[in-house]
């Protein structure tokens, strides 16, 4: 064949290109026997030097080549990647209005854009088993945060979190505060209340610039080497 068409189907066979410049071998579709070409370039959205985008077709994918004028490797480039019967997709339900955008890695990754009305959500999931999930809803304001184990929260300076409203920490079983030193101020009341309380320390000091009442509906007991009232 003197020339191929300007579009070819192929396969991938290999991506992993040891020069680095995002290129992947593919076998071309309906040529009797494999017909392998030699390593060709993949179209990305950006390509310089220190920036760019880097999303490379994986084996076994179907993708689309562009020839350009000729049969030479340096003309032709990977367009991108089409479905087939074999990877053929989990659409929405009819109807859905196209609202649904996806991009997913073969290791279960998954970022969702879906506008649908009422519905709009931002979706960002780790793994196959999604043990990872940021989730945006647009109709309630809400950005939820969930996983199966630990989330930490980390800054080298400071971490700050504030609200206009209320600020709300539960522990369905211990709320732990470690720190070299703890202050709680508010301009309102403060009030704490459990079971039981208990305050220990080498010194503790209660004060109060106008009242301060101790009351229990059962016994008050001071106890100390020397007791001062007054």
């Amino acid at each position: 064949m003197d020339r191929f068409p300007n579009l070819l189907f192929a396969k991938v066979v290999s991506n992993e290109d040891e020069e680095g410049l995002g290129r992947v071998q593919v076998e071309v579709f309906g040529y009797g026997a494999k017909l392998k070409l030699p390593w060709l370039r993949t179209l990305q959205g950006l390509a310089g030097k220190d920036h760019g985008t880097l999303v490379l077709p994986e084996v076994g994918d179907e993708v689309v080549v562009l020839c350009g004028a000729g049969t030479e490797a340096d003309g032709m480039i990977v367009l991108g990647g089409v479905y087939n019967s074999e990877t053929k997709q989990k659409l929405p339900k009819k109807g859905a209005k196209n609202a649904l955008k996806q991009v997913m890695t073969k290791g279960g990754h998954r970022v969702t854009l879906d506008d649908s009305k009422g519905k709009e959500i931002i979706e960002v999931a780790a793994g196959k088993k999604e043990k990872i999930k940021i989730t945006m809803t647009v109709a309630d304001g809400i950005l939820l945060l969930a996983a199966d184990k630990d989330i930490q929260v980390k800054g080298e300076a400071n971490v700050t979190v504030d609200a206009k409203d209320t600020v709300t920490v539960k522990a369905a079983k211990k709320l732990v505060v470690d720190a070299k030193d703890v202050t709680l101020k508010m301009s309102g009341k403060c009030v704490i209340e459990g079971g039981d309380v208990t305050v220990d320390g080498d010194n503790v000091t209660l004060k109060a610039s106008k009242n301060c009442t101790v009351q229990a509906s059962g016994n008050v007991t001071i106890k100390g080497k020397a007791v001062s009232i007054g």
